[in-house]
């Protein structure tokens, strides 16, 4: 009996698959899709696009505020856990700024000048991130570079302070 239920032809097999003409179908398979409805989902997607990275600038900003609650409270080794999180989700010449900040406050000026190129690499035309790069070179006696930074940021006091002219 079950030799002549395995040569029979599958029944079920020769019906059409009725769950491809669902609705539900219809979006899965692209091209099934009229011109509206491609367009009303395109415009979805973006929707939740901009939601998904508001969402992100939030929880970033949030963790950005809470590492500068902690800096201002002396905390600076401390608040680089908040700024390393905020690191992974996005990374800007200002973040590199504090992370450079928290370094030179306990002492780790190289730490500090790593962070503060970093910053300059993303906006070299910022005449400050250059200044304060500069004024980390001169902490650990790299007058040299002190004077390419100082040139760069285009301050005239500190190239005649330092920079002989």
């Amino acid at each position: 009996a079950s030799d002549a239920a395995a040569d029979e032809p599958d029944a079920a097999a020769d019906e059409p698959d009725a769950a491809a003409d669902t609705p539900d179908a219809a979006v899965e398979d692209n091209t099934k899709l009229t011109p509206a409805q491609r367009r009303a989902r395109a415009r979805e997607r973006r929707r939740k696009k901009k939601e998904e990275a508001k969402k992100r600038l939030k929880e970033r900003l949030a963790l950005i505020n809470k590492a500068r609650k902690m800096m201002r409270q002396g905390q600076h080794a401390g608040s680089r856990k908040h700024l390393t999180a905020a690191l992974k989700m996005w990374d800007s010449p200002r973040l590199r700024q504090l992370f450079s900040i928290t370094y030179s406050k306990v002492g780790d000026t190289w730490g500090a000048i790593h962070h503060q190129k970093k910053a300059v690499a993303q906006n070299p035309s910022s005449g400050s991130l250059q200044l304060r790069l500069g004024r980390l070179y001169l902490k650990v006696g790299q007058k040299s570079r002190a004077c390419m930074a100082f040139r760069a940021a285009g301050n005239q006091t500190y190239i005649k302070r330092h920079c002989g002219g």
